[in-house]
């Protein structure tokens, strides 16, 4: 039998349990990843970032386990209630949930990957809100580890991880593109989101129109700004027309009405007239292209909601090859935020 206490970081006690803990036997360290780690010999140490994920455990741990442990340690170790993290990831409590629940169970179904109760450091929640943290935020790692009171090679090991992990478990959201768009309008247009400059690249990532080195993804949109589908990004030097041409944007939208701007001329959609070579453009054309321009209105407002994941606006500074991966785990958070 151990006896259990909390303290903490000037040392003080702020609770102890008055029961005895039965060591080994009733607490299961796959069900309790925290306190399923606690050593009868030493100090086990959980920072500020695990108190609610601990609380939470305690609240479902046997009570011949914690005897008054849990009511203490609630009254004396927090009194700011549950954390929200809906700012830092882009999600509400039960979607963020629901996705660890899903990241949990894809480790444990693949051997090959790092299991949940290894990430001793922050634990599995903390991790899954790390990974959506630099997603929705864009900091460098060295910010966000202190940020979460790790390190940052810890912060690199878990991104390397889990993007995978969170890509794979949320690719069911990801509507079919030719399916979600049957019977309406598709809006296109095209985005460049900036990267570093890297040398290696030479000029094929830099963008003559924007200024600036980065990848051009394609947007398909509704009317009413709903995003329908992301393509794959190409080099920023590559025009909007052979994005499109090179996405699967063609198959997707073959029979339906699309729309795009002038950089489209000539793919078949829909788009404003170009004025005429050393005339004035005529009052119908104005009319059009403002009724165009009226339209189009709506997909950028899908591409502003995709880059409020900001590692799509504020430059991302990864590795290139990983990127097509970040996109897709990006779609398939919006689209699950959504509610597809």
């Amino acid at each position: 039998m151990i006896h259990l206490q909390a303290r903490i970081e000037n040392a003080d006690v702020v609770a102890r349990g008055t029961d005895g803990y039965e060591w080994g036997s009733r607490i299961e360290r796959s069900e309790f990843l925290l306190l399923g780690h606690v050593c009868p010999f030493t100090d086990t140490i959980f920072n500020g970032w695990q108190v609610e994920s601990l609380l939470e455990e305690l609240a479902r741990a046997p009570a011949v386990c914690v005897g008054e442990w849990d009511s203490e340690a609630r009254q004396n170790s927090t009194g700011a209630g549950p954390l929200s993290w809906n700012v830092a990831t882009g999600l509400d409590d039960d979607q963020l949930t629901g996705l660890v629940g899903r990241v949990h169970q894809a480790l444990r179904e693949n051997p090959d990957t790092l299991q949940p109760d290894r990430m001793w450091a922050l634990g599995l929640f903390r991790s899954v809100v790390l990974v959506l943290y630099l997603l929705r935020q864009n900091p460098v790692q060295e910010a966000a580890a202190e940020l979460f009171g790790i390190s940052q090679a810890t912060v690199s090991r878990r991104w390397t991880t889990l993007l995978p992990l969170v890509e794979k478990v949320l690719a069911e959201h990801v509507p079919d593109s030719a399916a979600a768009s049957a019977g309406r309008v598709v809006l296109v247009d095209g985005t460049l989101v900036p990267t570093w400059d890297w040398a290696s690249e030479g000029t094929s990532m830099f963008s003559g129109k924007h200024r600036d080195t980065g990848f051009n993804l394609q947007i398909a949109a509704t009317l009413a700004g709903e995003l329908l589908a992301v393509s794959s990004p190409v080099p920023g030097s590559q025009h909007d027309t052979y994005a499109w041409r090179q996405s699967h944007f063609p198959q997707a939208f073959t029979d339906r009405e699309s729309i795009g701007d002038l950089g489209y001329i000539g793919t078949g959609m829909l788009t404003a007239r170009r004025k005429p070579s050393g005339q004035e453009r005529p009052k119908a054309d104005k009319v059009f292209n403002q009724s165009i321009s009226t339209l189009r209105a709506a997909v950028e407002r899908a591409i502003a909601h995709l880059k409020e994941w900001k590692i799509l606006a504020t430059r991302y500074r990864g590795p290139l090859p990983t990127f097509p991966h970040i996109v897709k785990t990006i779609t398939a958070l919006t689209f699950y935020k959504k509610g597809w």
